[in-house]
């Protein structure tokens, strides 16, 4: 029964009680009207977004190799592609869906480790967007190997 338990959601079942609870408490009718029409708005004016943030107006890195139709050239389509930097540290799903879909992105999850054949200092260096130690060499060899 609990092998599938998560925190996670018993969090989520926890705001869903406090927000049945909120919400009789509100649709009494001894709370003053003012009280009962404020804290909702209260409420909703909470979820609207940071606008000032600046995360709204982020200029989208596209390669030129996807912007300029290269993909569409040398890519065929339904090709397995593995993007670099890698999954939410970069855009390539934006990528994918520019060049139309062309290509599949490499992608999964094994875990938190990364499994020791892959454990190597370039993997770590591109993962993360940064240059491998020996460079450009560096990725040569280790994809050769």
């Amino acid at each position: 029964m609990f092998d599938n338990l998560y925190t996670g959601r018993l969090t989520l079942y926890a705001w869903l009680v406090a927000a049945v609870a909120v919400a009789l408490w509100i649709g009494s009718s001894k709370l003053p009207r003012l009280v009962r029409i404020a804290f909702p708005l209260l409420v909703v004016a909470s979820l609207a977004p940071n606008l000032g943030h600046h995360l709204w107006d982020e200029k989208l890195d596209v390669p030129p190799f996807i912007s300029g139709g290269d993909a569409s050239r040398c890519l065929t389509p339904g090709e397995n592609v593995l993007t670099l930097p890698y999954g939410y540290m970069g855009s390539s799903t934006l990528w994918q869906a520019l060049s139309g879909f062309r290509f599949r992105l490499a992608g999964g999850e094994v875990g938190n480790e990364i499994p020791a054949a892959f454990s190597d200092p370039v993997v770590t260096a591109l993962r993360f967007d940064e240059i491998p130690p020996e460079g450009g060499v560096g990725v040569i060899a280790f994809v050769r190997s």
